[in-house]
């Protein structure tokens, strides 16, 4: 025997899986953009500027090729600007 819930065949109109949907959307944007402002009040700033330079030196050197190869490690890459 089946329960009454269970004998209405007409399932899920198409109204309210497009209403759902719509409410899904506006919070997941809603979401993201709350999470998002919360990130930029808090960790993001812009750099203080002090001194301001019209020229400069930049070197870069480049040694002949090779083929990279995975050693396993890290490393650290320094770009040197002088005058």
């Amino acid at each position: 025997m089946k329960h009454k819930l269970f004998e209405n065949k007409k399932g899920v109109t198409n109204t309210t899986i497009a209403a759902l949907v719509v409410v899904s959307l506006v919070v997941s944007i809603v979401g993201t953009w709350l999470v998002l402002e919360s990130f930029q009040s808090k960790y993001i700033s812009a750099p203080l500027i002090t001194k301001t330079q019209q020229s400069g030196l930049v070197q870069l050197d480049v040694n002949g090729p090779i083929q990279p190869k995975y050693v396993g490690t890290t490393g650290l890459v320094t770009l040197k600007i002088g005058s």
